[in-house]
């Protein structure tokens, strides 16, 4: 039975290297913890039924995986000389990462359709190949092509929020989560570009305003105070900040927070 040793060899050997890649780029906490703020900006405004918010949890992990495996793939030869380390620029067969790529990208698609009707199906399949025509158009990995990637996890919470689509009571918590996402970006970069101050100030005024959503009362007002805390420390460039990158982050969840609490706040 050679043949199917080998077959069972290789598949180990995938299965291996898919291992090897999650630890190495996908860190559950970290990657857990954005698809439980993309599954919970979708339920804002809804009922809370413990089955659906597993699921949009569920499906808003699967979608995270799928898109920074995609984003890899696509970094490949790129970072055969910026980072030769990593295990996907070291396999010689990609075979199991585009296989894995291939099916989780049907699989969301089929649950989107499934949770969340033909609609929000087709938003996932239409939003995949404008990301494709992307990638193949835009060869840049700058600041803009940041931008552009990180629009697919609002996308993902309004996609999530199934009926609630038309009236979305998420979006400030979705647009201070994107903003806080560029922030940690820019803040993250290996080249250790400085944090640009018409960045900082749009992105920071993006979160303020969403922190007093949906009106400056009491609960608005110190949601306002802490975000505004938060930018203005990420601001000073001359404080060494521990964990200086998370911060836009963690205005983004007082924001969530926030939004979470609604009127009732």
């Amino acid at each position: 039975m050679p043949n199917a040793d080998g077959r069972h060899a290789r598949h180990r050997d995938a299965w291996a290297s898919l291992c090897a890649w999650r630890a190495e780029r996908l860190p559950w906490t970290r990657f857990a913890a954005l698809a439980l703020a993309v599954a919970w900006i979708a339920g804002l405004g809804q009922p809370f039924v413990p089955a659906m918010a597993v699921g949009r949890f569920v499906l808003a992990f699967t979608l995270v995986v799928q898109f920074r495996l995609w984003d890899d793939l696509v970094d490949r030869e790129r970072d055969r000389t910026r980072h030769p380390e990593r295990v996907m620029t070291r396999s010689a067969d990609l075979g199991a990462f585009v296989l894995a790529c291939v099916g989780l990208g049907l699989g969301n698609v089929l649950a989107m359709l499934v949770l969340h009707g033909a609609a929000a199906a087709a938003g996932l399949a239409s939003s995949s190949a404008v990301l494709g025509a992307w990638y193949r158009l835009h060869s840049g990995r700058g600041f803009i092509h940041a931008h552009v990637l990180l629009l697919k996890y609002p996308l993902f919470a309004l996609l999530l929020s199934g009926e609630a689509t038309e009236s979305w009571t998420g979006f400030p918590a979705a647009a201070a989560l994107y903003s806080g996402l560029c922030l940690f970006e820019i803040l993250d970069s290996p080249a250790g570009q400085p944090l640009s101050s018409r960045l900082l100030g749009l992105h920071g005024s993006v979160i303020t305003l969403a922190a007093c959503w949906p009106r400056l009362d009491l609960a608005g007002g110190a949601a306002l105070f802490a975000v505004s805390l938060c930018i203005a420390l990420i601001a000073h460039g001359r404080l060494h900040l521990p964990a200086r990158k998370y911060w836009p982050l963690v205005a983004a969840i007082i924001v969530l927070v926030r939004s979470s609490l609604g009127d009732s706040a």
